[in-house]
């Protein structure tokens, strides 16, 4: 799972490229339709960025204080049965995200936004990392930090940043996905 969430994160949308050539297509559908959008970029980058600082607490957490890997893994696990819909958003967005940079600009250059996004949200989710430990010392940190987690503070839900944009994706998300069946 740390890795399926990691890889996730990374692949973070950082180009509005592909919503620039998606609108500059005459032969797509309207700038409206396209869910390739700044805004939703934004949300994406900024929920990317919190699974990968979920993943580095749970490593600088590790046997700290009273904060077993197991407390940690099963802290993760019940933040991410909570928020599973926008995950799997998250992740389908990303991939139709890069599907759309393949078709419109190669292989080449997908894999270049993936490296570009994996190094800037690194840095950043580095820096959240270290003034998150440094403000209250290690040991308190993390296990404050792990029990609002398990207790669902940090999930997506109204009062999360990005909550309304997220639900919106959600939504158009489940309109645009083809059902099981339906051909």
């Amino acid at each position: 799972m740390k890795h399926l969430l990691l890889v996730a994160a990374l692949t973070l949308p950082l180009l509005h490229s592909v919503a620039i050539a998606a609108k500059d297509n005459p032969s797509n559908e309207t700038a409206a339709n396209n869910p390739f959008t700044a805004e939703r970029n934004k949300a994406i980058g900024n929920l990317s960025t919190s699974i990968v600082i979920l993943q580095k607490m749970g490593s600088e957490c590790k046997n700290q204080a009273k904060l077993s890997e197991d407390k940690i893994k099963s802290s993760l696990n019940k933040w991410i049965e909570r928020n599973k819909t926008y995950l799997q958003m998250h992740a389908d967005y990303m991939n139709g995200y890069f599907a759309t940079i393949r078709q419109f600009e190669g292989e080449e250059q997908a894999k270049k936004v993936v490296n570009d996004m994996g190094k800037v949200f690194n840095e950043q989710a580095n820096t959240v990392v270290q003034l998150t430990l440094e403000k209250n010392g290690k040991s308190e940190a993390c296990l404050k930090y792990f029990q609002l987690l398990g207790e669902g503070k940090m999930d997506i839900k109204i009062g999360y940043p990005d909550y309304k944009i997220l639900t919106e994706m959600v939504e158009y998300s489940k309109r645009n996905t083809p059902q099981a069946g339906n051909k």
